[in-house]
Protein backbone atom coordinates (compact mmCIF):
# COMPACT_ATOMS: atom_id res chain seq x y z
CA UNK A 1 0.00 0.00 0.00
CA UNK A 2 1.20 3.68 -0.96
CA UNK A 3 2.50 5.58 2.09
CA UNK A 4 1.73 9.54 1.30
CA UNK A 5 4.07 11.59 3.25
CA UNK A 6 4.95 15.24 3.35
CA UNK A 7 7.36 17.71 1.77
CA UNK A 8 9.50 18.11 4.71
CA UNK A 9 10.16 14.13 5.23
CA UNK A 10 10.13 13.15 1.46
CA UNK A 11 13.18 15.84 1.12
CA UNK A 12 14.66 13.83 4.24
CA UNK A 13 15.12 10.99 2.19
CA UNK A 14 17.94 12.82 -0.31
CA UNK A 15 20.90 13.07 0.98
CA UNK A 16 24.01 14.61 -0.75
CA UNK A 17 25.20 12.28 -3.91
CA UNK A 18 21.70 10.69 -4.28
CA UNK A 19 20.47 10.29 -7.99
CA UNK A 20 16.74 12.24 -7.98
CA UNK A 21 14.37 11.34 -11.48
CA UNK A 22 12.72 14.78 -12.05
CA UNK A 23 9.48 15.15 -13.70
CA UNK A 24 8.03 17.85 -15.86
CA UNK A 25 9.05 19.73 -18.26
CA UNK A 26 10.31 22.90 -18.41
CA UNK A 27 8.60 23.46 -14.52
CA UNK A 28 5.52 22.08 -15.74
CA UNK A 29 4.70 18.94 -13.89
CA UNK A 30 7.62 19.48 -11.97
CA UNK A 31 7.81 19.00 -7.78
CA UNK A 32 8.33 22.42 -7.12
CA UNK A 33 8.36 22.69 -3.37
CA UNK A 34 10.15 19.23 -3.22
CA UNK A 35 12.68 21.05 -5.48
CA UNK A 36 12.65 24.38 -2.61
CA UNK A 37 12.69 22.19 0.36
CA UNK A 38 15.88 20.28 -1.21
CA UNK A 39 17.65 23.73 -1.60
CA UNK A 40 16.51 25.23 1.70
CA UNK A 41 18.37 21.67 3.06
CA UNK A 42 20.96 22.40 0.50
CA UNK A 43 21.48 18.75 -0.12
CA UNK A 44 24.97 18.49 -2.75
CA UNK A 45 26.35 16.19 -5.16
CA UNK A 46 22.73 15.96 -6.76
CA UNK A 47 22.47 13.46 -9.80
CA UNK A 48 19.93 14.66 -11.36
CA UNK A 49 17.64 13.01 -14.42
CA UNK A 50 15.14 14.96 -15.86
CA UNK A 51 13.89 15.63 -19.73
CA UNK A 52 14.97 19.26 -20.31
CA UNK A 53 17.00 21.89 -17.96
CA UNK A 54 14.88 24.90 -16.56
CA UNK A 55 13.59 27.37 -17.90
CA UNK A 56 15.74 30.20 -19.23
CA UNK A 57 16.07 33.85 -17.39
CA UNK A 58 14.19 32.07 -14.25
CA UNK A 59 15.00 30.91 -11.12
CA UNK A 60 12.32 27.48 -11.42
CA UNK A 61 12.13 24.28 -11.08
CA UNK A 62 15.53 22.60 -11.20
CA UNK A 63 16.94 25.84 -11.98
CA UNK A 64 17.21 26.50 -8.39
CA UNK A 65 19.34 23.66 -7.74
CA UNK A 66 21.37 24.70 -10.80
CA UNK A 67 22.26 28.35 -9.12
CA UNK A 68 22.77 26.92 -6.07
CA UNK A 69 25.22 24.65 -7.59
CA UNK A 70 24.08 21.81 -6.10
CA UNK A 71 23.72 19.13 -8.82
CA UNK A 72 27.20 17.61 -9.46
CA UNK A 73 25.65 15.26 -12.84
CA UNK A 74 23.01 15.95 -14.95
CA UNK A 75 21.26 13.40 -16.82
CA UNK A 76 18.83 14.72 -20.28
CA UNK A 77 18.30 15.83 -23.25
CA UNK A 78 19.54 19.64 -22.94
CA UNK A 79 21.02 22.54 -20.97
CA UNK A 80 20.56 24.83 -23.10
CA UNK A 81 17.73 26.50 -21.49
CA UNK A 82 19.81 27.18 -18.10
CA UNK A 83 22.84 29.67 -18.09
CA UNK A 84 23.29 28.59 -14.85
CA UNK A 85 23.65 24.41 -15.60
CA UNK A 86 25.53 25.74 -19.31
CA UNK A 87 28.12 28.28 -17.40
CA UNK A 88 28.78 24.98 -15.26
CA UNK A 89 29.06 22.66 -17.72
CA UNK A 90 31.61 25.10 -19.43
CA UNK A 91 33.38 25.52 -16.66
CA UNK A 92 33.68 21.56 -16.02
CA UNK A 93 32.14 21.73 -12.63
CA UNK A 94 28.68 19.90 -13.90
CA UNK A 95 28.93 16.81 -15.67
CA UNK A 96 26.73 15.95 -18.38
CA UNK A 97 25.32 12.50 -19.86
CA UNK A 98 23.25 13.80 -22.83
CA UNK A 99 20.34 11.19 -23.72
CA UNK A 100 17.82 11.38 -26.32
CA UNK A 101 14.32 12.15 -25.09
CA UNK A 102 13.35 8.94 -26.38
CA UNK A 103 16.18 7.15 -25.12
CA UNK A 104 15.73 8.76 -21.93
CA UNK A 105 12.26 7.52 -21.86
CA UNK A 106 13.20 4.43 -22.54
CA UNK A 107 15.86 4.36 -19.92
CA UNK A 108 13.40 5.06 -17.40
CA UNK A 109 10.71 2.89 -18.28
CA UNK A 110 13.28 -0.26 -18.15
CA UNK A 111 15.00 0.83 -14.60
CA UNK A 112 11.37 0.78 -13.63
CA UNK A 113 11.18 -2.68 -14.89
CA UNK A 114 14.12 -3.87 -13.58
CA UNK A 115 16.08 -4.10 -16.74
CA UNK A 116 19.45 -3.85 -17.45
CA UNK A 117 19.91 -1.97 -20.59
CA UNK A 118 17.79 -0.65 -23.46
CA UNK A 119 18.99 -2.08 -26.53
CA UNK A 120 18.07 0.51 -29.64
CA UNK A 121 19.65 1.17 -32.86
CA UNK A 122 19.25 5.16 -31.98
CA UNK A 123 22.83 6.43 -31.72
CA UNK A 124 24.40 4.43 -33.55
CA UNK A 125 27.69 5.82 -35.61
CA UNK A 126 27.22 8.70 -33.46
CA UNK A 127 29.14 10.23 -30.10
CA UNK A 128 25.98 8.83 -28.20
CA UNK A 129 27.44 5.43 -27.90
CA UNK A 130 31.18 5.83 -27.08
CA UNK A 131 30.71 4.31 -23.61
CA UNK A 132 28.19 2.12 -24.27
CA UNK A 133 28.30 -1.61 -25.33
CA UNK A 134 27.27 -2.31 -28.99
CA UNK A 135 25.87 -5.59 -30.19
CA UNK A 136 24.57 -6.94 -33.31
CA UNK A 137 21.07 -8.24 -33.99
CA UNK A 138 19.90 -9.83 -37.33
CA UNK A 139 22.83 -8.21 -38.60
CA UNK A 140 22.35 -4.63 -37.36
CA UNK A 141 24.82 -2.70 -34.85
CA UNK A 142 23.12 -2.46 -31.50
CA UNK A 143 23.72 0.10 -29.05
CA UNK A 144 22.98 -1.07 -25.33
CA UNK A 145 22.26 2.23 -23.49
Amino acid sequence: MAKIIDIKNAAGLIESGSSILISGFLGCGSPLLLIDALVEKNVKDLTVISPVSALPGRNHDIGKLAANHQIKKFIGSHIGTNKDLSQQYLDETLEVEFVPQGTLVEQIRAFGAGLGAVVTPVGVGTQQEENHEKIKIDGKRISAL
